[in-house]
């Protein structure tokens, strides 16, 4: 079996700017339009309902082989 690893980011249309994983601190699909709430850069909590969901994958991870 193959793991894989990504990284979570969101486009933020609003301002169109790239808001990383850890910044987020949830993304809502309940009922109605899809939100995302995340710290911005100065430490505010800040909203958008405007957004993209970007996953990049990561590289596997080397496997140590010895003899």
């Amino acid at each position: 079996m193959i793991k894989m690893k990504f990284k979570l980011k969101i486009h933020d249309k609003n301002i169109d700017k790239l808001i990383d994983g850890e910044a987020i601190q949830s993304i809502d699909f309940g009922r109605g339009k899809p939100s995302v709430f995340y710290t911005d850069d100065e430490g505010y909590t800040q909203f958008t309902d405007n957004f993209e969901i970007i996953i990049e994958f990561l590289p596997p991870e080397p496997i140590k082989v010895s003899k």
